[in-house]
């Protein structure tokens, strides 16, 4: 039972984190204040563009909360509880050598790179985020049915795979690139074109862009379209095709590179 194996070893790296927590308090906090920080700044910039115009790519304000909600829940608690955090320091774990000692564990490489340092000082953001999808919903009076619900659920998944593989693509790099922390951060920062409504992108090279070659524009921003606007069949069964491509290339690339890692005692 492999999997049942994983999500207990999954709990205990979980424990280590709240044990960690409790060592280390004062930076726990001071994580806390950044992540709430950012949340209050993208506030912000919403309510400041929206003071300016009555709509956004034909989204108002109140529909707009539901994106920025889902946005802040994704980043804040789905990334960092299952994989940015590991990812984004894997260039260090090679270059200080400890990928060493991942090899040398019983559990495949990238489950433990995914996996092996959950970031929970999110958590209170992650709150926030759902309260905005809930006021959302509320103020806009959108009728949920079955299938917009489904759409979206299978869609947001589709994201969600397609968004971990661009993270391990990027940030297996650093076995090409020992030095490449910068990649990890662009890989970061693509996901940010999520944030806003798929529409307002008009350029069709950049569409081909965020739908094909790298397509985060799945992650938060097509799902919250799903739910507001009701849900695009062309777009859904996309999300299944980018999902399943990227998870196989994935495995491939990652299973490729990690061939070139050169040990620390070699």
């Amino acid at each position: 039972m492999a999997i049942k194996k994983y999500f207990k070893i999954y709990l205990y790296l979980i424990r280590f984190f709240f044990i960690r927590v409790t060592t280390y308090r004062i930076s726990f906090f001071i994580e806390l204040g950044v992540e709430l920080g950012y949340l209050v700044w993208t506030l912000v910039f919403f309510n400041v563009i929206y003071s300016q115009v009555n709509e956004v790519a034909g989204w108002s304000k109140d529909e707009m909360y539901f994106l920025v909600g889902l946005s802040v829940f994704s980043f804040e608690l789905i990334l960092a509880l299952i994989f940015v955090d590991g990812l984004r320091r894997l260039p260090q774990i090679v270059n200080h050598g400890e990928f060493d000692f991942i090899l040398l564990k019983p559990v495949n490489s990238l489950f433990f790179v995914s996996f092996g340092a959950p970031y929970l000082s999110g958590l209170l953001s992650s709150l926030i985020g759902i309260y905005l999808m809930i006021y959302s919903l509320i103020k806009t009076a959108v009728a949920l049915n079955l299938i917009n619900v489904l759409s979206f659920f299978v869609i947001y998944a589709s994201g969600l795979v397609i968004t971990y593989c661009l993270c391990v693509i990027f940030s297996s790099l650093v076995f090409i690139f020992p030095n490449s922390y910068l990649l990890v951060r662009v890989g970061l920062q693509v996901l940010n074109f999520s944030d806003y409504p798929q529409n307002i992108y008009k350029n069709q090279v950049l569409r081909i862009l965020l739908f094909i070659m790298v397509p985060v524009i799945f992650f938060t921003s097509i799902p919250a379209e799903t739910i507001i606007k009701g849900v695009n069949y062309s777009y859904l069964a996309l999300s299944v095709i980018m999902a399943t491509v990227f998870f196989i290339l994935t495995n491939l690339i990652w299973n490729k590179l990690v061939k070139r890692y050169s040990s620390a005692s070699s």
